[in-house]
């Protein structure tokens, strides 16, 4: 039986964030339902339309925590105090574990692009969440080719594109990749390989300049 709200405010978004995830991951957008959502996180409809309006609306909070979600494993400020290959070293296997860790982040980010970013157009959080992470970057490479052990004048948009897209086509890809070559990618070890082959490639890009665009 479906309940109201209780009177925790914060308790009662966290709930309904969670059953919508849920739902808009394995449905996309468009086969979502929101009656499925309330069966889910037990509160009546009234509260999901209290709380957060419509439909698109709720799949926009969902969109927004999942970018917070996101920025929050980027750490940053754990970065900045190391070296510049161990920075992106670990950044690389942190971008990577983002996604093996929560693989509804894949899947909303699929729904999302196949809207060409309609949903998150709107939201007034998200386009400059990753302005931070950007920075941090820009000043490794920087660090790095001043140190001489990258390249000069790396662009660090494409760079962390690159690194984005090598833990992000992996997991949601990993299952038909693994019918067409043979290989079951799923694996633990089968993981820690790729990732470790993830982390070669983007240093190898940084320290010999193969196939990464650069500002100059």
């Amino acid at each position: 039986m479906a309940r109201t709200a209780g009177q925790d405010p914060k308790e009662t978004r966290a709930r309904v964030l969670d059953a919508a995830i849920e739902e808009f991951s394995t449905k996309g957008f468009d086969g979502a339902r929101l009656d499925a959502i309330v069966q889910a996180c037990g509160f009546n409809v009234n509260t999901i339309y209290y709380h957060f309006g419509n439909k698109e609306a709720l799949f926009l909070a969902v969109m927004e925590e999942a970018y917070r979600k996101i920025r929050a494993e980027h750490r940053e400020l754990e970065l900045a105090d190391l070296p510049p290959d161990q920075a992106i070293a670990m950044l690389t296997r942190h971008i990577f574990g983002i996604f093996l860790g929560d693989q509804r982040l894949v899947a909303l980010l699929d729904s999302e692009n196949l809207h060409r970013a309609e949903h998150i157009a709107k939201s007034k959080v998200i386009g400059g969440m990753y302005d931070g992470i950007i920075a941090v970057i820009d000043r490794i490479v920087q660090e790095g080719a001043r140190r001489g052990q990258f390249r000069q004048h790396v662009d660090p948009k494409e760079l962390f594109i690159t690194i984005s897209a090598l833990g992000y086509f992996y997991v949601g890809n990993q299952h038909t990749l693994s019918v067409i070559l043979g290989d079951r990618l799923g694996d633990s070890e089968r993981i820690k390989r790729r990732e470790d082959h993830s982390v070669d490639v983007v240093l190898g890009y940084l320290r010999d300049g193969a196939g990464l665009p650069t500002l100059g």
